[in-house]
């Protein structure tokens, strides 16, 4: 088959056409991701209930997911005990790969104030963060510094964020 160069360059453009057609039908991963953000701050609803030792004893599908962007990098498992009474948190953070996630921060999102307030509870800068397990503790007192003196009774949104402050997940504690 002999196919000449004008033939072959006149059905380039309809290639790239018909590429860039089948690229926009689907969501491209940053699309993916800011719906996920979107969600994240979202108001509480619903958590999954975990005993003192991490296991899950009710699932929220929305919790503890992870988004688009860190997929198959990190896995985190829900927080617990959930709800608390007043004892700290643990969360269990699992790096899967060495290049993809870039520093990590925890924070509760306060929404009393306008604009909604970011009450930080952990930091690591370390970036990339190394494969491997991170058993992340949280005081109490530096999840509700208010309390008991300003009953925050109820459902709070935390936050996990990489460095540039890319949601990675999210989940609903309950405090009673």
């Amino acid at each position: 088959m002999n196919i000449s160069s004008t033939t072959l360059f006149q059905s380039v453009p309809h290639l790239a056409i018909a590429l860039v057609m089948m690229a926009s039908w689907g969501c491209s991963p940053s699309e993916d991701q800011l719906l996920f953000e979107q969600e994240a701050f979202s108001a509480p609803s619903g958590f999954t209930e975990t005993n003192d030792r991490g296991i899950v004893a009710r699932k929220d599908p929305d919790d503890w997911r992870v988004g688009p962007m860190f997929y198959r990098l990190i896995t985190i498992n829900p927080i617990y005990p959930n709800p608390t009474k007043g004892t700290d948190l643990r969360l269990q953070v699992y790096i899967e790969r060495n290049e993809g996630v870039f520093g990590l921060e925890i924070v509760r999102i306060d929404t009393r104030y306008v604009p909604v307030r970011y009450i930080p509870l952990y930091r690591n800068a370390q970036a990339p963060l190394p494969p491997g397990i991170m058993n992340i503790n949280i005081p109490f007192s530096i999840i509700f510094p208010q309390y008991p003196g300003l009953d925050e009774r109820g459902l709070h949104r935390i936050l996990v964020l990489d460095s540039r402050q890319n949601v990675i997940s999210y989940g609903d504690i309950k405090l009673e």
